[in-house]
């Protein structure tokens, strides 16, 4: 669902909306001084995508920031690694209503039926009512493919286009953020989806749903 900006923080609209960003983003050289790395090149529009979703993440994960600061300007997106299961399941509060499933998962892992179990999302929310949420970052890239005209050159070659953010999150999407959420403990209700392109940025909220876990 797209997010709009309201108290709730619950409703959602067809159209997104404009915000004005709280946060300035500098890069990471000139914001420690450093000398700028040189430009890369790449061959293939794979790796050149691969680089691009690489570079742009920071600036996803500033916008998810700068809209929810315009809401709460106590909210923290936090840093963080890889989120195991065997944390989330040892934070799991014995009345929690999906103990039982963590329980089971536990069983399962020790067992041997699962393998470990975890996840890295990009950041964690951390929102002023103690709510908590998995922040992950699609970054779509502009370069295509591109196939020289007869008599240009034989070299795999690139093109720029101009792409909006998709306006739904795939279905592929799902697994990922749905165990993301699972890792993170019986208190992550929710996940937020950064969908960028150069022509912006939309915000997605998916709901977890412990029945698909």
């Amino acid at each position: 669902r797209r997010i709009i900006r309201n108290s709730s923080m619950s409703n959602c609209s067809s159209e997104p909306k404009q915000v004005t960003f709280s946060f300035d983003y500098n890069p990471p050289e000139a914001a420690s001084g450093k000398t700028p790395k040189p430009f890369k090149t790449y061959n293939h529009p794979q790796s050149a995508r691969m680089a691009w979703g690489s570079a742009q993440e920071a600036t996803a994960i500033l916008a998810a920031l700068n809209y929810f600061t315009t809401i709460d300007e106590r909210t923290v997106v936090a840093e963080t690694g890889m989120c195991t299961f065997e944390a989330a399941w040892s934070h799991c509060p014995p009345s929690s209503d999906v103990t039982g499933m963590y329980a089971q998962v536990a069983q399962w892992i020790t067992t041997g039926v699962l393998p470990p179990l975890g996840a890295s999302p990009d950041g964690l929310i951390h929102h002023a009512d103690n709510t908590l949420e998995v922040l992950e970052v699609k970054c779509s890239s502009p370069f295509i493919s591109y196939t020289p005209s007869r008599g240009e050159s034989n070299e795999s070659c690139m093109a720029v286009t101009e792409r909006d953010p998709p306006s739904t999150v795939g279905a592929w999407h799902i697994p990922q953020l749905q165990l993301e959420m699972f890792c993170a403990g019986a208190a992550c209700k929710s996940a937020v989806i950064v969908m960028m392109s150069i022509n912006g940025a939309l915000l997605y909220r998916i709901q977890r749903d412990d029945e698909y876990i």
